[in-house]
């Protein structure tokens, strides 16, 4: 059969949609080369970086390791990523450092996590790292993929200053403004993989559930398959399954009972697309991140687990205490009642011993989920590396203690290797410095040749291994 050429741009198409495409052979050259590229370039596999964000700090004598190094001693709260340690750095002595700019303990805290940069009483003054990097080493149109869980907070006002909900409810950032994180899979899901033709959107809601995606798109796998050797084909099939998988998954989400008020039938009506968190959408997600990053849709973004000072979402007590009791959430004695919700719990607890009681629950469901999201994309193979080695996590929370309000020696852990140049596999003392250093040092890991982000000073060598 007649060897054929893609062109690495080749798109799905059919009924106005248009899906993506994952590297196959026929898009390179004997080289390994993607058709038309120069021959200067080698085919390495794209170095990604996303932020990860959990509400409420953490209890710091169950974070922060005793010592510092390849040794080191995982405390009990990050034991859901013990799996997955050779991929893990838990990092010491990371401040925020931010006394200039507005907004209380949780927005600063939430605002500046991902800029190093003040505030002003509605939006952050600097670029998130999701947002440096796209500037930095992005594409001409190359957008990030920013995801959250729960809608923002409504109205909010602190310090007098009302309508603050960004600073409490987005973590990616452009000056002046929040790129604002998408809420519903569904979307989330026609955005990565296609779109519906423009007709009435209810109309179209209905047809799309009645057709898939790829059912738009179907004579043109045919044709493509029948061009493709056998190892594209099993390439391409395995993309195609994972689509189908995550259509099947959103499309049950979509059939809970409604959450809004039924007199607006025309606004998100469906479970899935509401501000309601569950731990099944968070896992769709979160998948849904992982086959964009590992299908170089997007490589760059964010995710936030919940927003910050909230009383919900991330930190109901019900989600909680149904995972620990159906045995989900590793690390913790299941026996242990989820009394408080977690805003509460490190507020209102009756003592201090039982406040903190209460947040070691959350932080190791929080961290259970974040495991869940390093072995989805661990299972993405590139060669002999696969996705989350290629990765960088930034995992962290607005506060450290958060009884106290604290941010100073913030409970930042990161995730994956960032191509080779994170060595993983230790606890680094950073040594008290801003987080801008942090997240300097990030953006250089992934080959950006910025020398400047937020409130930085310099980098943390400790972190490359140096």
């Amino acid at each position: 059969m007649k060897s054929t050429r893609l062109n690495r741009r080749t798109l799905l198409r059919g009924a106005g949609i248009a899906v993506a495409l994952p590297v196959l052979d026929a898009m390179l050259d004997g080289k390994g080369l993607f058709h038309g590229t120069a021959h200067a370039q080698t085919r390495t596999p794209p170095k990604r970086l996303f932020t990860w964000f959990f509400p409420g700090g953490v209890d710091p004598g169950d974070w922060y390791p005793d010592t510092y190094g390849t040794g080191y001693v995982m405390k009990p709260s990050l034991t859901p990523l013990a799996m997955n340690r050779a991929h893990v750095t838990v990092l010491g002595g990371v401040n925020l450092n931010m006394n200039t700019g507005d907004g209380d303990g949780h927005g600063k805290g939430t605002g500046c996590f991902s800029t190093g940069a003040p505030l002003t009483p509605t939006a952050s003054t600097g670029h998130s790292i999701d947002q440096a990097a796209r500037v930095d080493l992005g594409m001409m149109g190359e957008s990030t993929l920013n995801l959250a869980l729960e809608g923002k907070p409504c109205c909010f006002t602190a310090g007098g200053v009302s309508n603050v909900a960004d600073v409490y409810g987005e973590i990616s950032w452009q000056p002046g403004g929040a790129v604002v994180a998408q809420r519903d899979p569904v979307m989330v899901f026609d955005s990565l993989f296609g779109s519906l033709p423009p007709t009435d959107p209810a109309a179209a809601r209905e047809r799309r559930y009645e057709t898939t995606i790829l059912g738009y798109v179907r004579a043109d796998i045919t044709r493509l398959q029948a061009r493709l050797g056998a190892s594209d084909r099993q390439r391409l099939e395995a993309y195609l399954t994972t689509i189908r998988e995550l259509e099947q998954q959103i499309m049950m989400m979509a059939m809970e009972p409604a959450c809004t008020r039924p007199d607006r039938p025309t606004s998100a009506v469906m479970g899935v697309e509401s501000n309601r968190y569950t731990t099944a959408k968070a896992k769709i997600m979160m998948d849904l991140m992982a086959v964009a990053a590992a299908c170089n849709l997007r490589r760059f973004g964010s995710f936030m687990l919940g927003n910050g000072s909230n009383n919900s979402g991330c930190a109901s007590r019900r989600i909680l205490a149904d995972e620990i009791a159906g045995g989900r959430v590793t690390g913790r004695d299941r026996a242990t009642a989820v009394e408080l919700d977690e805003h509460t719990a490190a507020h209102d607890g009756d003592t201090p011993v039982r406040r903190y009681d209460q947040i070691r629950l959350y932080k190791s469901y929080h961290m259970t989920l974040l495991n869940y999201f390093a072995e989805k994309l661990k299972s993405f193979s590139e060669g002999t590396s696969t996705v989350l080695d290629n990765t960088i996590i930034m995992a962290g929370s607005e506060l450290a203690d958060p009884v106290a309000h604290s941010h100073n020696n913030l409970p930042f852990v990161l995730v994956g290797h960032a191509g080779g140049a994170i060595p993983g596999g230790r606890a680094v003392q950073c040594g008290n410095v801003p987080v801008g250093n942090l997240l300097l040092t990030l953006l250089q890991a992934i080959g950006s040749t910025r020398t400047r982000i937020g409130n930085s000073t310099g980098t943390i060598p400790a972190i490359l291994g140096r």
